[in-house]
């Protein structure tokens, strides 16, 4: 099955992305998630992805921020 790829409608000017990944230790889920959650809130224009899970691999979280450019 092809990856979708992420479209963007101007192509000369692509987004910048940074993807963050923390393992946590174990029971520290809520601890963290309400930290970022005050933190998210400085950024209320940002786009943003955030994915744990609670099988397989726990304690894992990733966050994926999208910019414009370098500023």
């Amino acid at each position: 099955i092809p990856q979708p790829r992420p479209k963007s409608d101007d192509q000369s000017n692509p987004n910048i992305y940074e993807m963050r990944s923390y393992w946590l230790k174990p029971g520290t889920l809520i601890e963290w998630g309400n930290l970022w959650h005050k933190g998210v809130q400085y950024r209320p224009d940002a786009k943003v992805l955030g994915v744990f899970s609670q099988i397989g691999d726990l304690y894992n979280v990733h966050h994926m921020w999208s910019y414009k450019n370098f500023q």
